[in-house]
């Protein structure tokens, strides 16, 4: 939690290249001689990267790869990074660059639940049925459209959601 504040708080500011720069030099300080001070590595990685880090804007563009919005193999907190880059998108109201950088970074059931919430409900349905197999993740999803008035796909998503996984007896 306390990588995702400052994370969310770098990625929030609108820092100049000096700005940058200094905080750079401050977390990789602190990663360094701080005890566990690698918890830091993802506000550093936040920093490094901001807004314009080729991969990440390719991927808010619709243009990915399965390395999603990395050049290389993903840190062990690129899902806790791209959460806190798509709420400060979902804030902005950028919301289809959302989309893209949750389906880059394969977080399906955000991207499902940002196209429910941009009123894509019926592809929203359409792609859980292919995605989904964790009838939690199809409730949760069945909750969200039910929340927004779409009680018909609601409840069509709720009856496949009773098709997964092991039967009852």
């Amino acid at each position: 939690l306390f990588a995702e504040i400052w994370s969310e708080a770098l990625l929030s500011a609108d820092l100049s290249a000096e700005e940058r720069c200094a905080w750079e030099q401050k977390f990789e300080r602190w990663v360094k001689e701080i005890h566990g001070g690698r918890v830091l590595e993802m506000p550093l990685t936040a920093v490094r990267q901001g807004w314009d880090y080729p991969p990440l804007v390719a991927a808010m563009q619709g243009n990915f790869d399965q390395r999603g919005a990395w050049e290389g193999e993903a840190p062990t907190f690129a899902d806790d990074l791209a959460q806190v880059r798509i709420r400060i998108l979902k804030a902005r109201g950028r919301y289809q660059e959302a989309i893209h950088l949750a389906e880059a970074e394969g977080q399906i059931l955000t991207y499902l639940q940002l196209l429910v919430e941009t009123g894509k409900s019926e592809q929203a349905v359409s792609e859980a049925r292919q995605l989904l197999q964790n009838p939690d993740e199809v409730l949760f999803l069945a909750k969200t459209l039910l929340e927004r008035g779409e009680t018909d796909l609601s409840f069509d998503l709720a009856a496949y959601g009773l098709t997964l996984g092991e039967a009852y007896s």
